[in-house]
């Protein structure tokens, strides 16, 4: 017969031990430059500890801790599936289009608003803020130098725009990682991020009319276009994956399906369109793109993607569902 185990009864010095001592170790571990995943460990110990000091048998803990991982399944499922749509629409074209499409559209007086609109763009089709504000951004850069736009303003404009861009992709690791710990569906997150941008354009716009009175060199503009255009075949056709994926998740359809869907739509377009061989795209899925355009900053931009390119978010995303079990549970 199994013997009863008394839980100590949980005063407000010991929920305050439990609840703040896994946290400032974590604090504690990354100011010593530790890596998350390590502090994440430290820190699941130090409330397995606490646990069983209140009573909790292992089996209670480990329960629980299941349970937390049982949580962010599908968030796993979904991370892996978005390492792959990465670089498989980066071999179909479709993140080239975007791109190709959206730096054309720069013009003196809207530089602002339109700076901000294509780095929302770019880290929405790439998954990534600071790698959009490292490569298109610095191209941005030095354009608004050209204009007589203050660099301050102009990196306002690059930042802001790389930032909502992340929060808005469905391709961000953060940002469905901060949608499952939370709790909320990724789109819910629209409600927040598309009302500042609106405000944003409007105030960039403004701007941009009281500064943008400058002769535009458009060097670098031409630059980044033409290696974008030399890398694949461009064309409207090669939206088709990446818009197929946008449109059923703003419409809530099942994000498993959809992305899976994005995943076949793009291995067949980069197959079709691009003349890349299926075995090719396949080792894009798994391992990531490797571009080759010699342009620094857009092989920078497009060497990505693959579902092995996620493992470390994996970890740290199974990492916290395991302390999400535990410290609910003591």
């Amino acid at each position: 017969m199994k013997k009863e185990r008394k839980i100590k009864e949980l005063t407000i010095p010991m929920a305050l031990f439990g609840f703040f001592a896994p946290l400032l170790l974590i604090l504690l571990l990354l100011s010593q430059g530790v890596g998350i995943m390590l502090a994440l460990t430290a820190a699941i110990c130090v409330e397995s500890i606490f646990g069983v000091y209140l009573g909790y048998s292992w089996e209670d803990i480990e329960e629980y801790a299941l349970k937390g991982i049982g949580r962010v399944n599908q968030t796993v499922i979904v991370m892996i599936l978005i390492g792959m749509l990465i670089g498989v629409w980066i071999s179909a074209g479709s993140v080239q289009t975007m791109l190709y499409y959206g730096i054309n559209l720069i013009h003196p007086k809207l530089f602002l608003p339109i700076a901000f609109i294509i780095c929302i763009i770019t880290s929405l089709v790439t998954g990534t803020s600071w790698g959009t504000a490292g490569t298109m951004g610095i191209a941005l850069i030095g354009i608004a130098q050209g204009l007589g736009i203050p660099a301050p303003m102009a990196a306002g404009a690059i930042i802001s725009g790389a930032l909502v861009g992340d929060k808005l992709s469905p391709l961000s690791d953060t940002t469905l990682l901060a949608a499952a710990t939370s709790r909320v569906k990724l789109f819910d997150l629209c409600y927040v991020s598309l009302p500042v941008s609106i405000i944003s354009i409007i105030v960039y716009s403004i701007l941009g009319f009281k500064y943008g009175h400058g002769e535009m060199n458009l060097a670098s503009v031409q630059i980044l276009s033409e290696s974008l255009k030399s890398s694949c075949n461009i064309g409207v056709l090669m939206l088709v994956p990446l818009l197929f994926v946008l449109i059923l998740s703003a419409m809530k359809k099942p994000t498993i399906p959809v992305f899976a869907g994005g995943l076949v739509i793009g291995c067949i377009w980069a197959v079709l369109f691009q003349n890349i061989p299926l075995t090719d795209v396949i080792g894009s899925a798994v391992g990531g793109f490797k571009s080759a355009t010699g342009n620094a900053d857009i092989d920078k931009l497009l060497s990505r993607g693959g579902a092995l390119s996620m493992a470390e978010t994996i970890f740290l995303c199974i990492g916290a569902g395991i302390f999400s079990g535990v410290f609910e549970r003591t």
